[in-house]
């Protein structure tokens, strides 16, 4: 029982998106770590580790910048608004360097390549906001059905079911639970 208290508290009181963002903002300036230098690169890297080094720090840009984004959400009135205009300017450089790795300049004049740069980094950067947006929706309503069904299940379950009446009220109670969280997604 106190296994089952001890989850509920964590998860009621952690986000896992935010540990989520964390881990890969932290470990993906060391990714190219990871590969061995023989391999052949990609996208015009001589090697996978050159390619992995230059993505590393735009991809933790990104991801500090949403979890700035998600901790601005949780700040007082006063400091939100700055914090979030302040992930978004991270966010929209991070989203420019990214593509200025993946995509490398061909037949397109600097201008018109930075251009198109700028644009496609502001459209990620608004693509990625709404992702961000969407996923913490998400997440709060599976912490909400996570705490019903461990309300229901700790203090709302009978121990003891003698009389026939008492057994068809908690499995009518059982089965509206479950089809409101049914219908919740």
């Amino acid at each position: 029982m106190t296994a089952i208290v001890t989850v509920f508290r964590t998860i009621k009181n952690s986000s896992l998106y935010a540990g989520l963002l964390t881990i890969i903002g932290v470990t993906a300036p060391f990714s190219h770590l990871l590969s061995s230098s023989d391999q052949v690169g990609i996208l015009g890297y001589t090697y996978m580790t050159s390619f992995l080094f230059a993505v590393g720090f735009p991809i933790s840009m990104v991801s500090f910048a949403l979890l700035l984004k998600y901790g601005s959400q949780k700040m007082i009135d006063g400091y939100s608004k700055p914090f979030n205009q302040i992930s978004n300017i991270i966010l929209f450089v991070g989203c420019f360097y990214i593509l200025w790795v993946l995509l490398p300049i061909q037949d397109y004049s600097k201008s018109v390549y930075y251009t198109f740069l700028g644009a496609v980094s502001i459209a990620s950067g608004y693509a990625i906001t709404m992702l961000h947006y969407v996923i913490i929706i998400a997440e709060e309503k599976l912490r909400h059905t996570i705490q019903r069904l461990f309300k229901f299940i700790l203090k709302d379950t009978p121990h003891d079911l003698t009389n026939e009446a008492d057994k068809k009220a908690y499995y009518v109670k059982t089965e509206t639970l479950i089809t409101e969280v049914a219908n919740e997604y």
